[in-house]
């Protein structure tokens, strides 16, 4: 069986070669871009729980030679999401951090469609309280993730884009139970181009 945590572990480590093997080069060009959007939960047990919906935040980096179709992709994302039920308060939160490939259409235009993809570490913590106790339960899960999207040069320096993403992970074990997490997210860019 495919171990996802050790094939992780090596792409990172290729994707911080790349990055240093880029910086060297003369043509080396990037985007640093502020994601803001949402994560949808796709299984009946987070719709249940009112958890399914969440608002994200994060960082994104694209790296790679100006001339290339071609950039290395590594990015953070939060979400979280809250709710009663049951007499009791709900919190989940949702951090990962990710890395892969991006292919960019017309790389040189002011219009620049692209697809990526790559591997992504996440950890989900689920935290139930009342009015006496806490407790919180979490995993960290490794999976796949697809997207695709445009980005619209404003300036020479200035980005801003859309982004619609898939993720899938392996399930998650909290409080012992399994969940799945599969999700899609929307996310608007707003960054830096140089």
């Amino acid at each position: 069986m495919l171990n996802l945590k050790s094939v992780y572990k090596k792409a990172l480590l290729c994707s911080f070669l790349m990055v240093s093997a880029t910086v060297q080069a003369s043509d080396f060009s990037g985007d640093i871009n502020l994601t803001l959007g949402n994560r949808w939960l796709l299984q009946d047990e987070w719709s249940d729980l009112n958890l399914d919906s969440q608002p994200s935040i994060g960082i994104q980096t694209n790296l790679g030679f100006a001339s290339w179709p071609l950039s290395l992709v590594l990015g953070y994302n939060q979400s979280w999401a809250s709710s009663s039920r049951f007499g009791a308060d709900l919190e989940i939160k949702q951090s990962e951090f990710y890395t892969g490939l991006a292919y960019h259409f017309y790389k040189t235009e002011v219009l620049q469609p692209f697809i990526s993809g790559g591997l992504a570490k996440n950890n989900n913590k689920l935290t139930v309280s009342d009015a006496d106790n806490s407790v919180s339960s979490s995993d960290d899960l490794f999976g796949l993730w697809l997207s695709g999207g445009i980005n619209y040069r404003l300036t020479d320096s200035i980005n801003l884009g859309a982004e619609v993403k898939y993720q899938t992970y392996t399930g998650a074990e909290i409080f012992d139970s399994s969940y799945e997490m599969e999700n899609v997210m929307l996310n608007l860019l707003i960054g830096y181009h140089w």
